[in-house]
């Protein structure tokens, strides 16, 4: 038990203040809690886990909770929604300005919606950045009126965050990230440009892309189809994907490397089967251009399995393939290795089930400079 600084739950610790549960909102947590450096008050720096509420909880409110690391005590409670039936999955922090602390955190529920919380500089407390006579508001939400099935799609993962192509964090930037919800559901994969203006109701802004599946050395594979995107206030605030297997969703959080975004996805083999746990699964490893959510323009999965990437890794009609099939095998979300093989010293590797491993190669290198040597000192 020396090994654990601290636990907390619903009931526990109790706050010196006035007797209450310090998280009485507190469900069950599954995905880990990011931990961030942030700025307090005056010049001094602490470190925080950002917790978010999660799903099942006695009250079944939107909660957000950063957590003091050194002694487990709570540094802030954000209520973003009292509706029963919500409850925060994750949360992803990022620093706006590289001074090394925490500016905003996106997260996402149980209800579809990502919420948006900026660091305030005087306080140095967070504050839904979208709200309404003081209320919160979500950045953006799947469907806000919640007529249809896509109401239940929940967001389980955290995000991959990304500046506006060709533009700076002062014109807002592009958050990617998918839904995990049962089927009937159809899952999805979404890019939605945060334009630090308005919140964002429903997917009419974003421009629909779709997969288109073939075979290659009996090998099932997707490309992607769609029109073209330019992004504009009011016109395309950017763009999904749905996931078209029954029961297919989202595993982890999508991995964006250079201008790809890399993610994997699973679906079960009899998607009606009583006990999940003891279903067969199969997977989805799926590869598209980061900002347009079309297809790479040149081939990023070994395809056919020899080691390399070339002709024979495009489909039929010679565009480079989005997506492998695993069948009988369950991918996990996509980590980025590096190995030295040469120039093109780069993967994704996704573990399955078995021991067997899929790598996604020719992920080339940067073309900026990386680092330097200084020759001489400067007077």
């Amino acid at each position: 038990e020396d090994l654990f600084l601290w636990e907390i739950n619903a009931q526990f610790p109790i706050q010196a203040n006035d007797g209450s549960p310090a998280y009485p909102h507190l469900g069950e947590l599954h995905n880990p809690a990011p931990i961030v450096r942030a700025s307090n008050q005056g010049s001094d720096e602490t470190w925080l886990a950002v917790v978010p509420n999660g799903i099942n909880s006695a009250s079944g409110a939107t909660v957000l909770y950063l957590v003091n690391l050194s002694d487990g005590t709570r540094h802030q409670e954000i209520v973003l929604s009292t509706e029963s039936g919500g409850g925060l999955n994750a949360a992803t922090a990022i620093d706006l300005d590289g001074d090394l602390t925490v500016d905003r955190i996106y997260a996402g529920d149980l209800r579809g919606r990502v919420w948006r919380l900026d660091r305030d500089p005087e306080s140095a407390l967070f504050y839904s950045h979208y709200a309404s006579n003081g209320e919160p508001l979500p950045f953006f939400q799947i469907d806000p009126d919640g007529t249809d099935s896509a109401s239940t799609r929940s967001i389980f993962s955290g995000f991959a965050i990304s500046e506006l192509p060709g533009r700076s964090t002062e014109n807002g930037l592009v958050i990617h990230f998918g839904t995990a919800s049962n089927a009937p559901a159809i899952n999805s994969l979404f890019a939605v440009w945060d334009n630090n203006e308005a919140p964002l109701n429903g997917t009419g802004l974003l421009i629909d892309r779709w997969f288109e599946e073939s075979e290659i050395s009996d090998t099932r594979i997707r490309t992607v189809a769609g029109p073209p995107i330019h992004y504009q206030s009011g016109a395309n605030h950017g763009w999904k994907i749905d996931l078209p297997d029954p029961g297919e969703f989202l595993l982890g959080t999508p991995v964006r490397y250079l201008d790809r975004l890399v993610f994997s996805s699973r679906t079960f083999i009899d998607p009606d089967a009583q006990d999940p746990c003891l279903n067969q699964s199969a997977g989805w490893i799926l590869a598209v251009d980061a900002d347009s959510g079309l297809g790479p323009t040149a081939a990023v999965l070994d395809i056919d399995d020899d080691g390399l990437i070339d002709s024979s890794d495009l489909a039929t009609d010679l565009s480079a393939p989005s997506g492998i099939k695993l069948e009988g095998k369950s991918p996990s979300a996509p980590v980025i290795h590096r190995i030295n093989t040469g120039p093109e010293s780069r993967l994704v590797r996704v573990e399955a089930d078995t021991d067997a491993a899929i790598d996604v190669r020719a992920l080339p290198l940067s073309p900026h400079r990386l680092a330097w040597r200084r020759l001489e000192d400067l007077d």
